[in-house]
């Protein structure tokens, strides 16, 4: 009887996972089925990097700002993703084998986890929650989102051996939610308002938290926080021109505290001394001085002494998320090209959020961007970081 001669598979035909298992790999990327089922952290998830998340998320680099485009700059998500139209339902395609256990797991765990937003009090915060889970019921890319959402504050607040697995799951549920989110499109309306808006927002704090929890002594942090800064921009323009549409939803109060949040707090910096400091930048165009001088403003307003430590505490907390809200294009510019002026102001917020360590998106951030400053400034000005 003949027998059929034993074929090895060739190189990169399997990830790490299944080769060892001696199983049949689907070789899906970020992560293959197999991997996903038993809760394996997939060796593709490591191996791909922000190229997996550009290749989900489409490779249409020219869509504009003008479409409702949410804009991915290099070395991030890596393109555009436009408005998603909510499924249907999940049905039995090919979403269907990748629900596991693990996903029911997160899903029970944001039900029931203490603060998934931060600010604006227990009722906006669970106003939300509540929103989250009845929308993302219908809504896939949304329900993928607020899974990967569980599975970083997850990794983050609950850190044991199951920590990487948890912040892998975030990484590749996250990368299915963007492409979900690319593939159905559809122009925003009241219909989907509250979704992309509840999408848009959750978004943003998750890349905010991987911005701040996932640098490494190796990496670029002032350029990862400029590509979040240009990310974070996008999804509030998106969610700012669906604001007629959720005033006349149960977002309607989550939308006022966050007007109250956003508004410019203007005090007076008369005394500042960095204002010295930008006074003697005499290469500095009027616009780029007004830019930094709007942004310092809010750190003035957040760091100052309060014989009440508490309510301090809690101007930081609001101005961690507010500030790169509420600084301009120009300011970003500058810290993107590593202007001095620019980067001792962001230690200034290094500052703000080393008063928020506390919160589980922040962490130890505040003493990685100011150590950072330190290292990229020349001697003449480390003197301005006192």
């Amino acid at each position: 009887m003949l027998k059929r001669s034993h074929r090895k598979t060739k190189k990169g035909s399997k990830c790490a996972e299944c080769r060892q298992r001696h199983i049949r790999c689907d070789l899906q990327r970020p992560a293959c089925i197999n991997c996903l089922r038993a809760e394996r952290v997939c060796s593709f998830t490591s191996d791909s990097g922000p190229e997996t998340a550009n290749a989900a998320i489409g490779k249409d680099a020219s869509l504009s700002s003008q479409s409702g485009l949410i804009r991915y700059p290099h070395g991030r998500a890596g393109s555009d993703c436009t408005l998603a139209k909510p499924l249907d339902g999940y049905g039995l395609g090919e979403d269907a084998s990748l629900v596991n256990m693990c996903h029911l797991e997160l899903f029970h765990y944001y039900i029931s986890m203490p603060s998934p937003y931060i600010g604006g009090g227990d009722d906006v915060s669970e106003t939300q929650r509540r929103l989250v889970v009845h929308t993302s019921l219908s809504t896939p890319y949304l329900m993928h989102e607020t899974l990967a959402f569980a599975a970083k504050h997850r990794s983050i607040t609950h850190r044991t051996d199951r920590s990487q697995f948890y912040s892998e799951q975030a990484k590749v549920l996250q990368t299915r939610a963007l492409s979900l989110f690319n593939k159905s499109r559809l122009q925003p309306g009241q219909e989907n308002c509250t979704a992309i808006f509840l999408f848009s927002g959750m978004l943003g704090v998750h890349i905010l938290a991987e911005t701040f929890t996932d640098s490494t002594p190796d990496s670029d942090f002032v350029a990862s926080f400029v590509s979040y800064l240009k990310i974070h921009r996008s999804l509030r323009s998106l969610a700012t021109g669906l604001w007629p549409m959720l005033m006349k939803t149960e977002l309607a109060p989550v939308l006022l505290w966050a007007s109250k949040s956003t508004a410019a707090h203007t005090h007076d910096i008369n005394e500042h001394r960095l204002l010295a400091m930008l006074s003697e930048a005499t290469d500095l165009s009027s616009d780029s001085v007004d830019a930094c001088i709007e942004a310092l403003k809010l750190l003035h307003w957040a760091l100052q002494d309060d014989p009440e430590p508490r309510l301090k505490h809690g101007r930081c907390v609001q101005m961690a998320f507010v500030w790169p809200l509420s600084i301009s294009p120009h300011f970003i510019d500058l810290l993107a090209a590593r202007r001095p002026e620019a980067l001792v102001i962001f230690a200034y917020y290094g500052q703000v959020l080393r008063m928020c360590q506390n919160i589980w998106a922040i962490g130890e951030s505040g003493n990685t961007v100011i150590n950072t400053i330190v290292q990229s400034l020349d001697e003449k000005w480390i003197g301005w970081l006192s």
